[in-house]
């Protein structure tokens, strides 16, 4: 799998992580409705649930397509995400290739670790709260030269005459600052987010929310990639669950600083059908896409 070249992180609303989503109802299904694609009601995720906890997320991709210079290119997005617990608190999220380590003192979220299957350690991000509203986050990643060693054994892949696509192991696979980040929360929803990288650009968020419930809150269904939230979280995309509403806006703007300064600015909205105080149905206002909710009955 390609590696994204940013990683951003869930953030404050993981302060009093619970054991499971406390609301009316839980999720049942996920699915997705696609014209520009012939996808007509495909399942995304399904979930597993006991006691009032979420145990399990299935996750389906019906967009995949072939990819012969992988061996198992299904494996990246098709598979099942366990839940794991210590004393009714979420402490694990593990996936087919990566398990991340939520860690707690007192109950605040202090840091998270990821590691490859084998141990491999692959990502740490650090959580510094500044006030009632405001996060500063730092991450740390393995150098590219190593992200490419360790995703070569994660995700095999072949070259044009069929060989296999081997990297050494760098001599430093340590963990180096990469991105630095500030989120803010209003009315339990993340309203701005600004992460600055290393490599010189920077992406800034402004949300807006309806006042329904998202069921998304505290799910953290993406949570074991913490290498791909980037793509989403300056979105505040509601399966991320970093929001308690559903986003309606977001304004994002891309910048990248010294020669050749590249500045990038868009602006996406959803709209939503409700059943009550829950979301059945989320329409994109610039493309074909229809998201449905389910609930267990």
């Amino acid at each position: 799998m390609k590696r994204l070249s940013f990683m951003i992180v869930l953030t404050a609303v993981l302060l009093s992580l619970g054991s499971c989503n406390r609301q009316d109802r839980k999720l049942l299904r996920y699915s997705v409705s696609d014209t520009s694609y012939r996808i007509e009601n495909a399942t995304l995720m399904d979930f597993v649930w006991k006691d009032g906890a979420i145990q399990q997320v299935n996750f389906n991709n019906p967009y995949l397509f072939d990819r012969p210079d992988y061996e198992d290119y299904s494996s990246v997005f098709n598979y099942n995400l366990e839940y794991a617990y210590s004393d009714s608190v979420l402490c694990a999220l593990k996936g087919n290739k990566y398990y991340s380590k939520l860690n707690f003192v007192q109950r605040k979220l202090e840091s998270i670790d990821q590691y490859s299957q084998d141990g491999v350690h692959a990502y740490h991000v650090t959580f510094t709260p500044e006030d009632s509203y405001t996060m500063k986050v730092v991450y740390y990643s393995m150098s590219n030269e190593a992200m490419k060693w360790l995703e070569s054994n994660l995700y095999p892949r072949k070259d044009s005459a069929g060989a296999k696509v081997h990297y050494e192991m760098p001599e430093d696979t340590s963990l180096h600052v990469f991105a630095e980040a500030t989120y803010q929360w209003k009315d339990g929803n993340l309203v701005y987010a600004k992460a600055s990288f290393v490599e010189g650009f920077s992406v800034e968020s402004n949300m807006e929310y309806d006042n329904k419930v998202n069921p998304f809150h505290n799910i953290y269904c993406k949570f074991d990639r913490v290498d791909f939230l980037a793509s989403a979280l300056h979105w505040a995309d509601n399966t991320l669950g970093v929001s308690k509403n559903n986003l309606t806006k977001v304004s994002v703007r891309f910048q990248q600083d010294g020669e050749g300064e590249l500045k990038m600015e868009n602006t996406f909205e959803n709209s939503y059908e409700y059943d009550g105080d829950y979301p059945v149905l989320q329409k994109s206002t610039k493309n074909a896409t229809v998201f449905r909710y389910e609930y267990v009955k």
